[in-house]
């Protein structure tokens, strides 16, 4: 490897290295932190010696291309696609030798400032490792991912939304009778919009219904039939009609059914229009539910009731409670009451 050093004690580094003619290059490499300096050398000396660095030339828009490949799931898919268009549109068909940290921090400042939500930012420089890395394993590009594209942490906060057995049975007389039917499906399967709108009468055997998720192969499974969902199903039209703008027409019927807001007011939103836009303003963190939102339904009263996290999390095609744990399943109040007045209390402090 190279040679690193400065011309000023508290200056920047600068790295020295050979080309492959054997010819001694110098560079500024613009950096104080030794780690991020020991990279750029060696980005730098790769570039000058490795026969990648001196073959085809492979632009942005290329590299993102390998990594829409056939076998990744249809949503993942239309995802990537969206964020290399925003890639490209803002750095450039530019060539993958010629782009450099400097550029990548512009482009995330630029997105923040277009208002994109840092999470969304962060799945942007993912498709852009994957498009990198891509490259480097067709041995046409050389250097080091982590040095050219920088960390963004994402603000992602899980929704806590899901609806209680009430706020369901508020629900549905709202709805017209095949998105009722969508409703209970996901609410007793946990299965998500796409997921939902797969199931055929061939996938309901017995007392069980086939969910034919594709994201994992843990998604492809079988839900025993609840007990509530089983009337639904006897000569049910499957499957159900697309629906188009689920969320828009969660929230009318929530309007409509007054949930989403405390008990006080419910009545109120089911009466006058005034009182349910300025409910649905002050309630905006909590209301309406969306489609993820009755997923989260499945796992919340499950988990409530005391069902193992591993079961819930099969149930719902993971392989493993974290998602569970951390975005789906929500507990009651009740939930942790009860906790509480199990604390044990010492003898003698029982009658204080």
């Amino acid at each position: 490897m190279g040679t690193l050093y400065k011309r000023k004690p508290n200056g920047p580094y600068h790295g020295e290295w050979y080309d492959e003619h054997g010819q001694r290059q110098r560079r500024a490499l613009k950096t104080r932190d030794a780690a991020i300096a020991r990279q750029r050398l060696r980005a730098n000396e790769l570039a000058a010696t490795d026969r990648a660095a001196h073959g085809p030339q492979v632009g942005l828009a290329q590299a993102i291309g390998w990594v829409l490949t056939p076998d990744r799931p249809a949503a993942t898919l239309r995802s990537y696609e969206q964020k290399g268009r925003h890639l490209v549109r803002l750095l450039g068909d530019v060539q993958l030798r010629e782009l450099g940290r400097g550029a990548v921090k512009d482009f995330v400042h630029t997105r923040l400032e277009e208002g994109a939500a840092s999470s969304t930012v962060h799945k942007e420089l993912v498709v852009l490792r994957l498009a990198l890395g891509e490259a480097r394993d067709r041995e046409l590009w050389v250097g080091d991912v982590r040095g050219i594209v920088p960390t963004v942490r994402s603000d992602y906060k899980p929704r806590t939304r899901w609806l209680s057995p009430d706020e369901l049975e508020a629900l549905l007389p709202e709805l017209p009778p095949d998105r009722q039917l969508w409703v209970m499906i996901a609410c007793y399967t946990g299965a998500n919009l796409s997921e939902v709108e797969r199931i055929a009468p061939a996938d309901i055997v017995g007392d069980r219904i086939h969910i034919r998720g594709t994201k994992r192969r843990t998604r492809d499974r079988w839900v025993p039939i609840a007990a509530p969902l089983k009337p639904w199903l006897r000569g049910a039209q499957l499957p159900v009609e697309r629906w188009g703008n689920i969320t828009r027409d969660l929230a009318a019927a929530s309007v409509r059914a007054g949930i989403g807001c405390d008990p006080g007011c419910a009545m109120h939103c089911r009466i006058r229009h005034q009182h349910r836009q300025r409910c649905a303003a002050e309630h905006a963190h909590a209301w309406p539910p969306t489609a993820n939102d009755l997923r989260r339904t499945f796992a919340s009263w499950l988990i409530q009731e005391g069902v193992d996290a591993l079961v819930v999390a099969k149930l719902m095609g993971h392989s493993t409670t974290r998602m569970v744990e951390l975005v789906y399943a929500q507990l009651h109040a009740d939930n942790y009451r009860d906790a509480i007045n199990r604390l044990p209390t010492a003898r003698k402090l029982r009658g204080v």
